[in-house]
Order: structure tokens, then sequence, then C-alpha cells
């Protein structure tokens, strides 16, 4: 019997124990297992009995009537403890996460991250200076001297003059490319000059 082991406390409110606990548990796994039997209890009028009605009969059974508790109340207690021991059961199953080891895996993914960042910025900025390395050695070495000189000279305001080969000119010649309007301009003019009024 439980009368001994009841612990109230200064409220009034009732105090579980482990017992009653389990005990509890086990009235509404009976209560369930006899209302979906095949053959369940039933009332006077003939209708089934709810397992909430079944698991205070089984509490009473096991000598627990004297603590005057309604079937919501047993049924409200049974819903906390097998939440509270799903809980129990889910953080066995995942383990434990402590903030120490999570805030230091989040760091080793920042520093890989910052390495990553850095080398990929390393990269963009050795790929101009290889890129005009590789136009100084496709020239020959003596001409790309007097060539920077000679843009320099045509632009002497210009702080960023582009390099260009000294046969771009005459490649944009061969290709009938302008270098700009004016250039297109006489084109035209001395074509239709010479054919007449270029019908």
């Amino acid at each position: 019997m439980l009368e001994g082991r009841l612990q109230h406390q200064a409220g009034g409110k009732l105090r579980w124990s482990e017992q009653m606990n389990r005990i509890l548990l086990e009235c509404k796994k009976m209560a369930l297992e006899l209302v979906k039997s095949d053959n369940p209890p039933r009332l006077e009028s003939g209708r089934k009995v709810g397992y909430m009605q079944a698991m205070r009969a089984q509490w009473i059974e096991k000598g627990c009537g004297n603590l005057a508790l309604t079937k919501q109340n047993l049924r409200d207690q049974a819903a906390r403890l097998e939440k509270f021991l799903g809980r129990v059961v889910d953080t066995k199953e995942c383990g434990l996460l402590r903030a120490s080891s999570l805030v230091s895996y989040i760091e080793g993914q920042k520093s890989v991250l910052r390495k990553l960042k850095a080398s990929f910025g390393g990269r963009k900025r050795q790929e101009e200076p290889e890129e005009l390395n590789s136009k100084f050695t496709e020239e020959c070495p003596g001409c790309v001297y007097t060539t920077i000189t000679k843009i320099a000279a045509e632009e002497p305001g210009n702080a960023r003059s582009k390099y260009k080969k000294e046969c771009e000119d005459q490649d944009r010649v061969n290709k009938g490319v302008f270098s700009d309007i004016t250039e297109a301009e006489e084109f035209w003019r001395t074509s239709w000059e010479e054919n007449g009024s270029g019908d």
C-alpha cells in the first residue's frame, strides 16, 4: 500500500513518488491493452469503457484509491511521465552536445573558411601579373621596353595606360576594324567619292 509513502507539499498538492509513477504507468499500459483487446470491458449500457476509466479502475485495484485522484489527473500525470521519459530516451539516443564542443567546432570551420578565402584571393591577385608577364615573354625582350616608352610618350597624362603590341594596329587594319569613328567616317567618305553618288 502507498498510504505510508504518500507525501504532500505545503500547499496540499500531491507529490508523486517513483513507486506511484511506476504503478500509474503500469495501470495505463494495462488499461490500453484491455480497451484494445478483442473483448473489451463494457458499461451496463453496453458501451465500451474508455481507457481513462479503465486506468482509474486499475489504479484503485493496486490500492491507490484512497488518494482521491480523478481520471483526468491520472491521465495528465501519465502524459507528463511519458513525455519526460521520451525526452530521456531521445537524449540517450542522440547524446548530449556541450556548448564548448559546439563553439570549438564552429571556430574550426571559421578558420577553414578564412584559409580558403585567403588562398582564393591570393590566386586572383597572382593572375593579373602572370598574364602581363606572359605577354612580355611572348614578345622579344628588347621591344617591350621600347613599346612601353613609346606608350608613355604618347599618353603622358595617363598614369594607367594599357600595354599593346606593335603589331596590334596592323592586325586591326588587316581585319577591317576601325580604331575610332573618324577613321570609319574617312573610309566611307572616300569610297563614296570614288564610286560616285553611291548608286
